[in-house]
């Protein structure tokens, strides 16, 4: 989340920004997911939604009290360049 876009967006209605503290309090980092235009990728692509491809025998992971946990989407990180990212060690 930009803060300091928030904090400009939020000072445009005063009874918004009377309580400007409390939603600055509710921001929480994001990460803004663009879709590209095009056909759907094969089995293996990345995707949102639907049913995960997963192994044969796979369980899927619950919580509370045998709710299963909700599939979200699949990334397909293998063409995807890492180098901007570091490591502790630098």
């Amino acid at each position: 989340m930009d803060t300091d876009l928030l904090k400009e967006i939020i000072t445009y209605v005063d009874s918004v920004a009377a309580h400007s503290d409390f939603i600055l309090g509710l921001a929480k980092p994001c990460v803004k997911i663009k879709l590209a235009d095009g056909d759907a990728v094969g089995d293996a692509g990345s995707r949102f939604g639907g049913h995960p491809y997963l192994p044969s025998g796979f369980q899927w992971p619950t919580h509370d009290v045998d709710k299963l946990m909700v599939f979200i989407e699949t990334e397909k990180l293998a063409k995807r360049d890492f180098g901007y990212l570091k490591s502790d060690a630098g």
